[in-house]
């Protein structure tokens, strides 16, 4: 009996199949060290893409991806606290590929967040700005506040809102980690007066025409000039100085404010001081003291300045609408001498109505508190 044996892959001939070698001759390598700004990086986990291979870096930093097919691959690493990092490789038989991977440290940050109150209730609109950035806030309906993406470090909290004395507080933020900072603000029972002195339409205070102001308070009187004569110096005359004035420590009542300037009527306003607010202390001059004004600044019941109220005026036949800007504050000018009502409508607050009596060449204040 004759028995037929092929051997496959021996013949000879020119349609003959070539013999493939062993897998290490047609396989490739890819080797590389994971590294850091600051030295190696061990237990990195490095992957392949396509082909799911993976390894991890040893402590030296050093990786192997061994049998690799050839071909055209993304080699990525990462490892906690680092941006993971990817390059592009090119596998080729029997050969071995370099591909070193640097990877950058992550910025962990944390944030600083926390409440604002008067000791029982939230206090809303206070402005909290965190020192040493650029961040600032004004606090919820509730009273609170969040800083997110602070870098770890400590940090002073500052608080602020008209009606209240300031606080601060410290907050000593961590990586992943939130920082909280509860403070209690105590309401002023004294008020403050600020204001400008305008034609209208712009301030007339300056260095060389300064206001004369004048304040009556139950009997007595405070005097200054606007802008202050140190402002005026070292601004050499160049740069812009602050043209308005401010009064402070005013207790509940009414005060009588009068201002001058080189070429204009003096003009008075009468202003009833709501403690723990900052009162409005506007007071608008004509060259010919024969219209009035109406300056003021709407606020909540909270004594929170509250911007975008309509403020309408009736006089007669006359009707003059405006709306309160930024903090809360608006005018009315060139009105004529006579009674007049003004109406005040702010969403999710009550109506305000306020009756007043204008005269010539002075400015009637028409702030109001408006209740929810």
């Amino acid at each position: 009996m004759v028995v037929g044996v092929a051997l496959v892959g021996c013949a000879s001939g020119p349609d003959s199949i070539p013999l493939l070698g062993p897998p290490s001759a047609i396989e490739g390598r890819i080797v590389g060290t994971v590294t850091s700004g600051r030295g190696v990086v061990d237990r990195a986990a490095v992957s392949l893409a396509p082909g799911g291979f993976t390894t991890e870096s040893s402590a030296s930093g050093s990786y192997e991806l061994a049998a690799i097919p050839p071909g055209t691959y993304q080699v990525r690493a990462a490892a906690p606290g680092f941006n993971a990092a990817a390059r592009d490789v090119t596998v080729l038989p029997g050969r071995v590929s370099g591909a070193d991977l640097a990877l950058s440290r992550a910025s962990a940050t944390g944030s600083v967040g926390g409440r604002i109150t008067d000791g029982t209730i939230g206090v809303a609109g206070a402005r909290v700005v965190l020192s040493g950035t650029n961040a600032v806030q004004l606090s919820g309906a509730d009273g609170t506040f969040l800083f997110a993406g602070v870098d770890p470090g400590l940090y002073s909290v500052d608080v602020s809102r008209p009606g209240f004395v300031g606080g601060s507080g410290i907050a000593r933020v961590a990586a992943s980690g939130e920082a909280r900072v509860e403070l209690a603000l105590t309401r002023r029972a004294d008020g403050a007066l600020v204001g400008r002195v305008t034609d209208g339409l712009r301030g007339l205070a300056s260095c060389s025409r300064p206001a004369a102001i004048a304040l009556f308070v139950g009997g007595q009187r405070a005097e200054r000039l606007v802008p202050a004569a140190d402002a005026c110096a070292a601004s050499g005359g160049v740069l812009a100085v602050d043209d308005r004035f401010r009064f402070e420590g005013l207790v509940t009542g009414t005060v009588i404010l009068q201002a001058a300037v080189n070429g204009f009527i003096a003009a008075t306003k009468v202003i009833d001081i709501v403690g723990g607010a900052e009162n409005n202390g506007d007071i608008v001059l004509t060259l010919d003291g024969s219209t009035s004004a109406i300056t003021g600044t709407v606020f909540d019941d909270t004594l929170l300045p509250q911007p975008q109220a309509t403020v309408e005026l009736s006089q007669g036949a006359t009707r003059r609408t405006t709306v309160t800007g930024a903090e809360g504050r608006y005018q009315l000018t060139g009105l004529p001498a006579g009674p007049a009502t003004l109406t005040f409508v702010r969403s999710e607050l009550n109506v305000g109505l306020r009756n007043v009596v204008l005269s010539r060449g002075n400015t009637v204040d028409g702030s109001i508190v408006l209740r929810k």
